[in-house]
């Protein structure tokens, strides 16, 4: 039994001779499974005699599946609705716009071959960059491999896509974050519980703003966050300053699905909007480059390694993958000395 393109091929021999054989199987746990039954049929029917050999009896009838690339990706994306960050939807929506306007779009998923991928990879390099591409390309493989079809045409398509590794912006400095604390503190009272609690724990924007008052702890020690982007669950020390400032915010009728930060109007926090009406205001104030809001992740990561917290603390706090957070912060992980041996 073998692998080839993401589907199963099975060698046998017969008379003495060796024969390859594609049962219509895409390689999956499942059809890993259904390949050896048959694989034991076939080798049955040669020891009785009873071999077919057009094959026709081993081979694996096709689902008639009919759905075009939008269609199916379109289910994905009501899929992954409840399950990703709305700044995250925002890309899938894009796509589907795409898909829309693209004969691509109207073709059976299922017939789309890595010709056609690779055709429309490089329409979409003409008017977007290179990393661009490559997301959407890297979702329209998530969406074949969650559809479970046999081929998915899109992962040979993503080594067409040569990215250049950006420059990471540069973490605030402490001086930088007692500048923003303080302007917000002075002129946006509101929202300083928001800004200081994302400084000081490096949660996600989309993690922050769905916390309710259930995932704190009852004497406001831990955090429990159940992430989005990963679907994983990690519970986050909370430092004492944090502890007097959500007592002191949490209301007396809070209920636990509450929401812990709000706007004034009592509503979720928008993103965009909180981006564009105070943070820009707040650094531009303060004469500071202006670096998005989740860079206050890119700080907490940044000042937790420097003080000597464990990497493999920081990755579990942060919800990262520890390889994730070696390659982004090796400079910052590297010991700086070895230690005598002897």
């Amino acid at each position: 039994m073998e692998r080839i393109k993401d589907t199963i091929r099975l060698r046998f021999r017969v008379d003495g001779k060796q024969q390859a054989f594609y049962p219509g199987l895409g390689y999956t746990s499942d059809n890993l499974l259904r390949a050896e039954l048959l694989k034991r049929q076939i080798e049955t029917d040669i020891d009785t005699g009873e071999f077919d050999r057009t094959l026709k009896r081993y081979k694996v009838d096709k689902p008639k599946d009919n759905k075009s690339l939008l269609t199916a990706f379109e289910s994905f994306t009501a899929y992954k609705t409840k399950r990703v960050e709305q700044g995250t939807l925002y890309k899938y929506w894009a796509l589907i716009n795409i898909l829309k306007n693209s004969k691509l779009g109207n073709k059976c998923y299922l017939s789309v071959t890595e010709e056609d991928a690779e055709k429309f990879v490089l329409k979409l390099l003409e008017n977007a960059e290179p990393i661009t591409v490559k997301d959407k390309v890297c979702i329209l493989g998530a969406c074949y491999k969650w559809l479970k079809a046999p081929v998915n045409p899109w992962v040979e398509a993503q080594n067409l896509i040569k990215v250049t590794p950006k420059q990471p912006r540069d973490a605030f400095s402490k001086h930088e974050v007692n500048m923003i604390i303080s302007e917000f503190e002075d002129w946006y009272p509101h929202y300083l519980p928001f800004v200081k609690f994302a400084f000081q724990t490096g949660c996600r924007s989309g993690e922050q703003v769905n916390l309710t008052w259930g995932s704190i702890s009852t004497e406001f020690k831990t955090c429990w966050i159940l992430s989005t982007k990963t679907n994983k669950a990690r519970r986050i020390p909370l430092p004492e300053n944090l502890q007097e400032l959500l007592k002191h915010i949490k209301p007396s009728d809070a209920k636990s699905t509450d929401l812990v930060f709000k706007t004034f109007e009592g509503h979720k926090v928008n993103l965009n909007n909180f981006n564009n009406r105070y943070w820009k205001v707040v650094l531009e104030t303060c004469s500071i480059e202006y670096r998005p809001f989740y860079c206050t992740r890119h700080t907490a990561a940044t000042r937790f390694l420097e003080a000597g917290v464990s990497p493999v603390a920081v990755a579990q706090i942060l919800g990262h993958d520890i390889k994730v957070l070696m390659k982004n912060y090796a400079n910052l992980i590297d010991c700086p000395e070895l230690p005598q041996m002897f």
